[in-house]
């Protein structure tokens, strides 16, 4: 079949040495960049998101700089490895280490919303595997790669996990009134005609 097809480039989104392009961060050098195992995702709109380190700051950067730090996410000290995905509004999802009260957590637009300490579906988690493992896409729903184990018999499996974002009740709430004042709108306009 021959070899595979050449790919054009737009030249370096970002680059380990080099300096911010552009963004609040034009100027500063990107000090480390993480690659191999270490996912990166883009959006349909071409905004990258990676784990880096900027003038002693690590966490994810896009073009546009800083997206979230390394630090307390939840109560949890830790820092971000691993797969991480970026969709077209601009929420992401990554993996997150720390080494005191879990080993592997999935944050979500700087939230943690699952950690190897939980189970999936009545199967206790194993491990999570991050090697370039995390996509999430514009309605919400991200998979990821797990190592489970069956509480009944005590037997590890592996699977891809698909979970989806729920609404937290206070957005839930606010989406509510905005649909009864849309509602309320209407109702007006058509008694005005």
């Amino acid at each position: 079949p021959g070899p595979p097809a050449v790919v054009s480039t737009a030249g370096f989104a970002l680059e380990q040495g080099s300096s911010f392009p552009t963004g609040p961060l034009a100027g500063q050098t990107i000090d480390f960049l993480a690659v191999n195992s270490f996912g990166l995702g883009v959006n349909g709109l071409g905004d990258i998101i990676n784990e880096a380190t900027v003038g002693g700051v690590g966490g994810l950067y896009s073009q546009n700089g800083l997206v979230i730090a390394d630090g307390v996410i939840d109560g949890v000290d830790g820092e971000f490895a691993g797969g991480v995905d970026i969709n077209d509004s601009g929420s992401f999802v990554s993996s997150f280490s720390d080494f005191d009260t879990i080993d592997q957590g999935i944050v979500v637009d700087g939230s943690l919303v699952l950690t190897n300490l939980d189970s999936i579906s009545g199967f206790n988690i194993q491990t999570l595997l991050f090697s370039n493992s995390l996509d999430l896409n514009n309605n919400g729903d991200f998979v990821f790669d797990a190592e489970l184990i069956d509480p009944t018999t005590s037997t590890t499996f592996n699977a891809v996990v698909r979970a989806t974002l729920v609404p937290e009740p206070t957005s839930l709430s606010l989406l509510g009134l905005g649909v009864l004042a849309l509602a309320c709108r209407r109702r007006q306009s058509k008694v005005q005609r």
